[in-house]
């Protein structure tokens, strides 16, 4: 089985608990098919989360340039106007941002703007608005994100830090404190885009 139709499977049978049974399962693919697969769980509702937690092994060895193919070819965001309703709350396809944010501590907006040129204006505000909204959702304190990875992950909080210090000496920078500042640094960014 592909690794997008491991996904598929998983996604077709939500109450089967895949981490312990296929923990290792997507080290038999390329990088290539990885970076695919992980791409395409942003299509499905609240599935790349639970796959960054749970299988590791899917994103572990992803460098800058690979999160970079990610985020510039997610092309199925939803647009995000300029006055949103509530119902950004649930839109899945910006997860891979709250991922590198929120677990990885990895500002996504920094790379997304680096790579302005390989992508459309409309794909990148609409990227910008949807932190600059939802800033409080790319945030967690440690102490929940331990827990997460305690109860549900095979990497440790320790194990994370360390993917996300070799990410910063590729090149990527670290994401902002709080989320007010994520929010103010943003609102000044759509400003110039």
């Amino acid at each position: 089985m592909s690794a997008i139709g491991f996904i598929k499977m998983m996604d077709s049978n939500p109450n089967v608990d895949y981490s312990g049974l296929y923990k290792d399962y997507f080290k038999q693919f390329s990088k290539k098919e990885r970076i695919d697969a992980f791409a395409y769980s942003m299509t499905m509702y609240k599935v790349t989360k639970s796959l960054f937690i749970t299988n590791t092994e899917l994103w572990i060895d992803f460098t800058k340039e690979d999160w970079e193919e990610i985020l510039v070819n997610n092309n199925n965001r939803p647009e995000i106007s300029a006055n949103p309703d509530s119902r950004i709350i649930d839109l899945y396809e910006y997860d891979d941002l709250i991922i590198l944010n929120k677990y990885l501590k990895i500002n996504p907006f920094n790379i997304l703007l680096e790579n302005k040129d390989k992508m459309s204006r409309d794909s990148l505000l609409n990227s910008l608005r949807y932190g600059y909204f939802m800033s409080s959702f790319f945030f967690q304190s440690d102490e929940f994100l331990i827990e997460d990875l305690e109860d549900f992950s095979n990497i440790s909080y320790t194990e994370l830090k360390e993917y996300s210090k070799k990410l910063i000496l590729e090149g990527c920078e670290n994401r902002l404190d709080t989320p007010e500042e994520l929010s103010s640094w943003l609102e000044e960014k759509i400003k110039t885009v």
